[in-house]
């Protein structure tokens, strides 16, 4: 939540500082506003990258591996059919083979 509160900041920044660009009469000062309000825009999308791409990664942390069985013993979404149906058959015979 810190992040998106920083990135709204940094938005709100930027948009003060195009606006005070638009009013000043001073085109240098003008000038040095709007590469600020670049510089608010481009912290921001960087920011909301890095944290698009953290949520990324905890979603691949949390996500069951192949094969694995939940506690309600349902199959994970990457198991299809066969893989279920091969888990069942080796409960009921053995694995293949003994």
């Amino acid at each position: 939540m810190a992040k998106s509160l920083s990135t709204t900041y940094l938005r709100l920044q930027a948009e003060r500082c195009q606006r005070l660009s638009r009013m000043c009469m001073d085109l240098g000062t003008a000038r040095d506003l709007r590469l600020m309000a670049e510089e608010y825009l481009a912290e921001a999308a960087l920011m909301e990258k890095s944290e698009r791409h953290q949520d990324r990664s905890d979603d691949i942390k949390s996500a069951p591996r192949d094969g694995a069985v939940r506690q309600d013993n349902t199959m994970t979404h990457q198991d299809g059919p066969s893989a279920h149906m091969q888990q069942q058959s080796q409960q009921r015979n053995g694995p293949k083979g003994s």
